[in-house]
C-alpha cells in the first residue's frame, strides 16, 4: 500500500468533512476560530430528528448535566483527599468551585445553570422563576448528582478495598462516607449544625443576587459562572469544619442514598440523625438570603435611566439680560437623557422691575431657546 494512496485516503477524508459541513451548515472546526464554532449543531442530519422543542425537557436536561458536572469534579477531589497522602483542604474547595462553574456554564443559555436546589426555589420565592418549573429542576438536579455519585463510586472501587477491606463504613480510621455525602464533624452539635447551614446557603444565596442583579454592579454575564465559584471556593474553605458546607441538597441527598445502596448501610442516615439538615435548612437559609437581599439590598438601588427617560430639575438659574432691560430665571429645567442630552425649559420667571412677569412677558419656547 504506497504511502501516496494513504495521503490521498486522508485528504478525501477530510474532503468529505468539509463538504458535509457546508451543507449542514456547520463549518468543519479547522476552518474557524474555536470561539467561534456552533458546538451544539450536530454535523449529520440524521441527529436532528432527536432535537426536542419541549422547554421543559431542554431545562431538565441542562440542569441534569449541569449537576452532574458540579459533582463529578467536586466529589473526586474527596477521592484524591483520602487515597493519597497530600491532604490539602484547599485543593478540595478549589475543585468544587471549579465544578460549579462549569455546571453553571453547561446549563446556562438553557435553564440557567441553577444546578442547586436552593437557587431553584429561591428564585421562585422573588418571582424570577415560575413555580411550575420547579419540579422538573429539581429532579434534573437529583438525577444528575446520583448519575455522577454513582460514576464516582465505581470509578474508585478498586481503591476503596484497598483502603477499608471492603467493609464500607462513615468515619473511623478506614472511614470514606465523606467520598460521596456530608457528614458533621463528631464534636459538633446538631443544632450548631443547622445554623451553620442556615449561614452558608444564605450567604450563598446573597452573594449570587449581588452578582445576578444587572442594576447593582452590572456584572457581565460570561463572567457570572466564574464568580459564584470563586465565592463557593470562599464559602467551602471559611465553613467547612463543622458539616462541610452543606449548601447543595442535590450534592448531599442522592449521594446519600447511594451509599446506603452500596455498602455503607443505615448508618448514612442514622449517624447522629444528621441526613435532614443538608435536605431541607439549606432552603430555609436560601430564602433567607435572597429576600434579605431583595428587602434591604436590591430594591433601594436607583433604576438605571435609558434613553428617552426625563427628569425634572428644579433650579434657579440666571440668564443674561435681553436687549429689551428684561432678565429671566429659569425655574424648571426638564432635561431629555441620551446620547446627546436635551434641555427643555418648563417654566420661566421674568424679574421686570416694579411689575410681576406675566405670561404676555414669557417669552415663547422658540425664543426662550435661541436667547439660551
Amino acid at each position: 500500500w504506497p504511502r501516496a494512496n494513504e495521503k490521498f485516503v486522508r485528504q478525501l477524508f477530510f474532503a468529505q468533512l468539509l463538504l458535509r459541513g457546508r451543507r449542514t451548515n456547520n463549518p468543519f472546526v479547522g476552518q474557524l476560530p474555536f470561539s467561534r464554532v456552533d458546538m451544539g449543531n450536530p454535523p449529520f442530519p440524521f441527529f436532528k430528528k432527536f432535537v426536542t422543542t419541549n422547554q421543559a425537557v431542554r431545562e431538565f436536561l441542562a440542569e441534569f448535566f449541569g449537576t452532574f458536572i458540579l459533582y463529578i469534579f467536586g466529589g473526586a477531589s474527596f477521592a484524591h483527599y483520602i487515597f493519597t497522602d497530600n491532604k490539602d483542604v484547599f485543593a478540595v474547595t478549589f475543585c468544587w468551585g471549579v465544578g460549579v462553574m462549569l455546571g453553571i456554564q453547561t446549563g446556562a443559555g438553557v435553564s440557567g445553570g441553577h444546578v442547586n436546589p436552593i437557587v431553584t426555589t429561591s428564585f421562585a420565592s422573588v418571582g424570577k422563576l415560575s413555580w411550575r418549573k420547579v419540579p422538573h429542576y429539581l429532579l434534573g438536579q437529583h438525577l444528575g448528582a446520583f448519575l455522577a455519585a454513582a460514576i464516582l463510586y465505581f470509578n474508585y472501587i478498586d481503591l476503596l478495598d484497598k483502603f477499608d477491606g471492603g467493609a464500607r463504613q462513615i468515619f473511623g480510621t478506614n472511614g470514606t462516607g465523606i467520598l460521596l455525602s456530608t457528614y458533621p464533624h463528631p464534636d459538633v452539635h446538631l443544632s450548631v449544625c443547622v445554623f451553620d447551614t442556615i449561614i452558608c446557603s444564605g450567604l450563598l444565596m446573597f452573594t449570587i443576587m449581588v452578582i445576578l442583579d444587572e442594576r447593582n454592579a452590572n456584572t457581565t454575564k460570561g463572567m457570572h459562572a466564574f464568580l459564584i465559584g470563586i465565592m463557593v471556593v470562599a464559602l467551602c474553605w471559611a465553613f467547612g469544619s463543622n458539616c462541610m458546607a452543606a449548601v447543595n441538597p442535590a450534592r448531599d441527598f442522592p449521594p446519600r442514598v447511594l451509599s446506603a445502596l452500596v455498602g455503607y448501610g443505615a448508618e448514612t442516615f442514622s449517624y447522629r440523625q444528621f441526613w435532614w439538615i443538608p435536605l431541607f435548612v439549606p432552603h430555609l437559609g436560601g430564602f433567607i438570603g435572597t429576600w434579605l437581599y431583595v428587602l434591604f439590598v436590591g430594591m433601594h438601588i436607583p433604576k438605571p435611566r435609558r434613553d428617552g427617560d426625563e427628569k425634572e430639575v428644579v433650579n434657579l438659574l440666571p440668564l443674561a439680560p435681553r436687549a429689551d432691560g428684561d432678565s429671566m430665571e429659569i425655574i424648571k429645567v426638564k432635561i431629555k437623557e441620551s446620547s446627546e442630552p436635551q434641555v427643555m425649559i418648563t417654566e420661566l420667571k421674568g424679574c421686570r422691575e416694579g411689575q410681576k412677569p406675566s405670561r404676555q412677558d414669557r417669552p415663547n419656547e422658540e425664543n426662550t431657546a435661541l436667547h439660551i
